[in-house]
């Protein structure tokens, strides 16, 4: 389990990562290092861990700095 502010650009924090995880107001806690990826554009249904991080990324908040 890890907690991480929803905006560092990790795949637990991503909208397309499938792990399990808790997204609360300010952070996200994952219950699984492992989850894959939803993303068509990116590393779609690999399994990666929830401190990976692509180019893909796209998180909760309507305020994203991609």
């Amino acid at each position: 389990m890890a907690v991480y502010g929803k905006d560092e650009k990790r795949c637990a924090t991503c909208i397309y990562w499938k792990g399990k995880r808790n997204v609360e107001f300010q952070y996200i806690e994952t219950d699984e290092c492992d989850g894959k990826c939803g993303c068509s554009d990116g590393f779609y249904n690999i399994k990666t861990t929830q401190s990976s991080a692509c180019s893909d990324w796209n998180g909760f908040s309507s305020k994203n700095d991609n």
